[in-house]
Formats: C-alpha cells, structure tokens, sequence
C-alpha cells in the first residue's frame, strides 16, 4: 500500500541506496555523473543555508554523506514562514541560474512535496541532482507556481475529494508542461522522466 504521507523516501532514479541515522545520511549513487553533479551543486550552495551539508564523499563507491536534513515537506509541517522560505531559495536559484526541475509535489499525493525537507522549521533541498540552467523568468513561474499550488490545497486540506480533484488536474497540467519542455529545450530525456514517474509506484 502506498503511503500518501511519507516522511522519507528510501529509493530515486539516480540513487541505489539510501540510509538515515539521526544526524546524517548516506547516499549511494548509480552512476558516476550523478554523483559529480550533486557534489558541484552541493559545493555551489554551500554557503547558503538551504541544501544538506556534505560530511564526507567516497570517489570510488560513489557514496556521499550529507547532513539530515529532517522530514519530506508536507501540508502537515509547513514552517509558518515556507513562503518566506520558498523565496529566499529562489533568489539563491536566480543568483546562479539554476533550477532543480522535480522540486513538486508527489504525483501520487496531494500531501507532499518532493525533494524538499524540514527540520526545525528550516526548509531544506535535499535531491538535487535533477538541475538545469533556467532563466530568472522560469524560476521565479516555478517557485511561484509551487507556492500557488501549496497555498491552494492547503485551502481545500479538510475535503479530500476536491484536493484530490485539483491535484489530478493540476499534475495532468504539469505533465503536459513537462513535454513541452522537453521538446523544446532538449535537456531533458523523456525516458528518464517516465522512469522517475514510474518509479514512484515501485
């Protein structure tokens, strides 16, 4: 049975092994090139507040252990400053021009948003693989767009079928959105996307 509220997720498409201890956790790469790219955004960010901080790497296994960075942001733990947060994230997005294109919520649930933690009313990103160079304008659409969405089912957070309805509409809407980028930008490959919905359901 699915879990419509999980706190973690213990699988990704670019990651074989993850495991948590209180203060950290390791994570095992598949491939070499995502676990460069997590390093470089990682050292890119590390000045920030927003993004785990790497404790140690291992070139040869590909494993690389980072601080916990708390639980799967949901409806349920939102800080009472998220916007603020969401924001301030941005502008560190904007200052580099990059994005992370899976910062959304679970296309199974309504509840939880993917690849953003909590802990101590502290919004981390903690998946950060998935990054592409983006312009000011798509950032600030995507943030934006994110924090509708929130705003939105936190509204309808008591009537489940309505949340579930707008979901269903709003996750279609992104898929076609997904597309579209895809075909256009080209730095994106639709297999792997595919494989990182499907994936979910494993």
């Amino acid at each position: 049975m699915i879990d419509l509220i999980p706190t973690k997720l213990t699988f990704g498409k670019d990651i074989s092994k993850i495991e948590f201890t209180e203060e950290n956790v390791h994570k095992t790469f598949k491939k070499k090139i995502e676990y460069d790219k997590t390093i470089i955004f990682l050292k890119l960010f590390k000045y920030t507040d927003c993004v785990p901080q790497i404790i140690n790497k291992n070139d040869k296994t590909h494993i690389i252990t980072m601080t916990n960075c708390g639980d799967l942001l949901s409806l349920y733990n939102l800080p009472n400053n998220w916007k603020e947060q969401l924001y301030s994230i941005r502008d560190h997005f904007i200052k580099h021009n990059l994005y992370i294109l899976d910062l959304r919520f679970l296309p199974y649930t309504p509840y939880v948003i993917n690849n953003i933690c909590t802990k101590n009313n502290k919004i981390y990103i903690v998946d950060v693989t998935m990054y592409r160079e983006r312009s000011k304008l798509y950032i600030n659409y995507k943030i934006n767009f994110l924090i509708l969405k929130i705003s939105l089912y936190l509204y309808f957070i008591n009537s489940k079928l309505i949340l579930y309805f707008f979901h269903i509409i709003l996750e279609i809407y992104r898929l076609l959105e997904d597309f579209l980028e895809i075909v256009f930008l080209r730095d994106v490959s639709l297999i792997e996307e595919l494989k990182n919905i499907i994936g979910y359901f494993n």
